[in-house]
């Protein structure tokens, strides 16, 4: 994010009053006023990380 905000000028904002992620950017005007709530990945999610292989 950093990176980003560095070289591109990109904004993040959060969107959640009540987010920890507050404590590192800034809360945006237009708010969802709701808890983020993780899912549980289905039967069928793939469980494993791919990454790209070094050359």
């Amino acid at each position: 994010m950093k990176f980003l905000q560095d070289n591109y000028d990109v904004k993040f904002f959060s969107i959640c009053p009540t987010s920890p992620i507050n404590n590192y950017i800034p809360l945006g005007k237009e708010q969802n006023n709701q808890e983020f709530i993780i899912l549980k990945k289905p039967n069928t999610a793939i469980l494993k990380k791919y990454y790209q292989a070094r050359r």
